[in-house]
């Protein structure tokens, strides 16, 4: 069995400050995909790439890390982080980054608190059921999504509120 076979293509639209990529990552098919962003190197190594508005796939691309704001699986990707089984708790919560806002369920330890969960954290976390919203906070939002799960770099953060900021 070649290395190939013993990996998992996963095509996903990714956000950076230069704008959406449509790439897929290869990860190892017992693996779950929120661990493999942790723990990958510098550089994402995506395959099938293209940029949003332009016709041109690129066979491979190397993205570095921490460009990658936002990160959206295929809805059918089921495999993304370890379920644990201590008690939790799903809270909305509403982070805005440089280009919008995403909102969406953080599953959580039941005996922590949103903040001291998310000032902790260093890299990728999963939010479910999720609405991103993109454009100047300022305005009008330019695109508004419905997403099953968003996966999110945590420093790129700029804010987060349980309380929804934007309400119609």
């Amino acid at each position: 069995m070649g290395q190939r076979d013993a990996q998992r293509r996963i095509p996903c639209q990714v956000l950076t400050p230069a704008g959406w990529i449509i790439g897929t990552f290869h990860i190892m098919k017992t693996a779950k995909f929120v661990d493999q962003l942790n723990f990958a190197s510098e550089f994402f190594r995506l395959t099938d790439v293209s940029f949003i508005g332009k016709e041109k796939k690129i066979p491979f691309f190397a993205l570095q890390r921490v460009a990658a704001t936002l990160v959206v699986p295929p809805p059918t990707e089921g495999d993304l982080i370890v379920e644990r089984h201590e008690e939790k708790k799903a809270v909305r919560v509403h982070c805005i980054f440089d280009s919008g806002v995403v909102s969406g369920d953080l599953v959580i330890r039941e005996n922590i608190r949103i903040s001291d969960y998310l000032v902790k954290q260093d890299g990728y976390i999963l939010l479910r059921r999720c609405k991103l919203r993109l454009g100047n906070l300022q305005d009008e939002f330019f695109v508004e999504e419905k997403h099953p799960s968003v996966i999110v770099y945590a420093p790129n953060i700029l804010g987060f509120s349980e309380d929804e900021p934007f309400a119609d």
